[in-house]
């Protein structure tokens, strides 16, 4: 029987976080649920657009240089009127990745693609690149709160080879928080956020986002 990327075999590379998540699938909003179900199952791309604010602070421009190093995981620029579109699209390699563009009020663009991936190990990584491939990875742990899908960061690490060298909380921009939460009517608010233990709020992102059919 052929595999597929929602069937993974025990030691196949796959994305599903969704029997990991603290206080249940089950207590997650009913719409969030079936758009994270989309996403993590449908062989087609998936596109959502949004329009928000993008904030950093100065310490934020600092790490966002620094990590174009590693792919560009931060968004280096800011505005209150921009437009992200999200595209879900499966990989080779049997996961799916989220590409985010970002278009600033002066049409200048980012595009930023990392790839979820539960990593027997590690646990729940967000791992920069189309296919997760380079060497910046973030823990993850996921949980239900009022019904919204929240995502917390547990740590930074370096993939090199078999080797995963966990980055000390200090170097890296602060632990990231997200919430997926729904608005009813097709449209649902996205928000993250970083928090440094020394600098503070490094990164604010918040949009009202709506999947184009």
């Amino acid at each position: 029987m052929p595999k597929t990327a929602s069937s993974p075999t025990p030691h196949a590379p796959h994305n599903d976080f969704r029997s990991g998540v603290t206080g249940g699938w089950s207590a997650v909003d009913p719409a969030v649920r079936a758009r994270m179900d989309q996403l993590l199952t449908s062989e087609r791309d998936t596109i959502f657009v949004g329009v928000g604010f993008v904030r950093r602070s100065g310490a934020g421009w600092f790490y966002a240089q620094l990590s174009r190093l590693l792919g560009g995981p931060l968004v280096w620029r800011q505005g209150e009127q921009v437009t992200t579109t999200v595209r879900v699209a499966p990989t080779t390699n049997g996961l799916r990745c989220w590409h985010r563009t970002f278009t600033f009020e002066d049409g200048s663009q980012q595009l930023v693609q990392t790839t979820k991936v539960v990593d027997p190990k590690l646990g729940l990584l967000d791992a920069v690149g189309a296919q997760g491939e380079k060497i910046l990875a973030m823990r993850m742990r996921v949980r239900t709160e009022g019904k919204s899908l929240h995502f917390v960061s547990d740590g930074y690490v370096l993939r090199i080879g078999r080797l995963a060298i966990p980055v000390p909380s200090l170097i890296g921009p602060g632990q990231l928080h997200a919430e997926h939460r729904d608005l009813g009517d097709g449209e649902f608010l996205y928000s993250l956020q970083f928090d440094h233990p020394i600098w503070g709020q490094t990164f604010h992102q918040e949009g009202v986002f709506r999947q184009l059919d």
